[in-house]
């Protein structure tokens, strides 16, 4: 079982890196803001099919009425991480980009642990510390290869 989501989260990764060019490509054609309308546009109209195909209905178990405001908050921000992968995409290569994404993914995994169950691991954080390290390192091989 625990191979089935390894390969689920491999494959989630290289949907975000394959779904961010795409949508910068978009973006380059019609602009930012009318590019990220029409991811989500797309995105609302698939999820209603999966959850018709799923036959999973649309009962919630909560009237959204009811629902804590940051509840709101995935949404917002996904509108926000659409907007600004659409604008950096293109002006940073691929691999930096995916690699600054997965350091701010890193720092505010960090945070939030330390933040909500109160558990810090010096570990973490070194193992951190060495992807910053790797990434600068490699920023400074590929300008010392390009002068």
């Amino acid at each position: 079982m625990l191979v089935i989501y390894l390969i689920l989260s491999i494959l989630a990764g290289v949907t975000v890196v394959l779904g961010r060019i795409l949508n910068a490509k978009l973006a380059e054609k019609i602009g930012t803001v009318q590019a990220t309308v029409i991811n989500y546009v797309v995105g609302i109209f698939f999820s209603f099919l999966f959850l018709l195909i799923m036959n999973r209905g649309l009962s919630f178990t909560s009237h959204p009425s009811q629902l804590p405001f940051w509840a709101y908050l995935g949404g917002i921000l996904g509108v926000a991480i659409i907007m600004i992968s659409n604008y950096t995409t293109p002006r940073v290569p691929a691999f930096y980009l995916t690699l600054l994404v997965f350091l701010g993914q890193l720092a505010v995994g960090i945070l939030i642990d330390w933040l909500v169950s109160k558990d810090f691991s010096p570990l973490k954080l070194i193992g951190s510390l060495f992807v910053v390290a790797g990434f600068t390192y490699n920023l400074l091989l590929d300008k010392k290869s390009s002068k």
